[in-house]
């Protein structure tokens, strides 16, 4: 159904992120999309599992952005890593930038050009 799949700044860790009470509103948001911790629900969302699993012939590019001052950048390092290993299609960039549209608006050129190029070929 699709070929191009896009994430900037992408929380890839949510699923595994243990509660904290310093984020208890945001952890029931979480609990929402993925399910309850340690629910199968929740284990069958998250992107992690998904990439060890799935075939990687039968899912869309991927590109991916981080900026280099955020919390994300590690966990979206290790999840880059896994697309190598398993050899999933996708781009994985770094650059200067904190989790804000400073940042995002900088990287909007380079995905819609990696869109377009990815749509022609359909892969």
């Amino acid at each position: 159904m699709f070929v191009f799949a896009a994430g900037l700044s992408s929380a890839v860790d949510v699923p595994s992120r243990p509660f904290s009470i310093r984020r208890a509103e945001q952890y029931r948001q979480h609990s929402l999309i993925f399910g309850p911790w340690g629910s199968e629900a929740r284990r069958s969302r998250d992107p992690f599992v998904l990439a060890r699993t799935v075939d990687p012939t039968k899912v869309p590019f991927m590109f991916l952005t981080c900026g280099d001052r955020e919390g994300f950048l590690a966990p979206n390092r290790q999840f880059a890593a896994l697309l190598a290993q398993r050899h999933f299609a996708y781009e994985f960039h770094t650059g200067p930038g904190a989790h804000d549209w400073n940042q995002w608006n900088q990287r909007l050129p380079e995905v819609f050009q990696s869109l377009l190029s990815h749509i022609d070929t359909g892969k």
